[in-house]
């Protein structure tokens, strides 16, 4: 067996060089994200299950939005997902008896805004759906676990600054609101709101406008 030293060409020494200072950059870059806390997908890393608070169709640290045109049930909707979310019920009867969306007792704490009705017709509204689910709408908001803020369109919804000269101020604001939420332990927050977001224009767009929508999204 030869002892020589393995002759090698130019070419091969130059592509050895760039493979070593390859693997050194790569070290350098784990190195760097480790030092502000990040890492980096193993291979052998396996995703975190979907937690779901309806199953396939709301999950937590989700985001689920649904339009229409105005007068087809969607605040009466919001309502009684509201109070389903808030004591771990149902919303919307399917034909076997069950629940379209149903919360399988998974009661959370629940935050509703609306900024469209009237505080009068949203008491009602929560009063007649509460007692159809069995419920005392007064026990419901008195416990804390259902917390209703209904603005009438008489002030700007907490999320954003009326002081604010771009999205991206009102953005960071409704970041500083949502995570103050977080802390107080809702997991359930929702949103009556877009309609007065994006009231119709001259053009004739309004709350389904894509763009809107979009916007609303960000």
């Amino acid at each position: 067996m030869s002892t020589e030293p393995e002759q090698i060409g130019p070419e091969q020494r130059a592509e050895k060089l760039r493979k070593a200072g390859e693997e050194m950059a790569q070290e350098d870059l784990v190195r760097w994200h480790s030092e502000i806390g990040q890492t980096f997908i193993q291979a052998d890393e396996e995703p975190r299950p979907v937690e779901y608070l309806v199953d396939g169709l709301m999950s937590f640290d989700g985001i689920t939005l649904y339009t229409a045109k105005s007068k087809l049930g969607k605040s009466s909707l919001t309502s009684d997902l509201a109070i389903a979310g808030a004591t771990g019920t149902g919303s919307i009867k399917n034909p076997e008896g069950g629940w379209l969306f149903d919360f399988k007792g998974k009661a959370v704490k629940t935050y509703y805004l609306d900024t469209e009705n009237s505080r009068s017709l949203v008491i009602r509204r929560i009063e007649s759906l509460a007692n159809e689910k069995g419920v005392s709408r007064k026990d419901l908001l008195a416990s804390g676990q259902l917390v209703l803020n209904c603005l009438e369109v008489k002030n700007h919804p907490p999320f954003l600054d009326p002081k604010a000269e771009t999205l991206e101020d009102n953005v960071r604001r409704a970041r500083e609101w949502g995570e103050l939420l977080g802390r107080a332990g809702f997991r359930f927050i929702i949103l009556d709101v877009a309609s007065q977001c994006y009231p119709e224009d001259d053009h004739g767009r309004d709350e389904n406008d894509r763009a809107f929508v979009a916007n609303f999204f960000k």
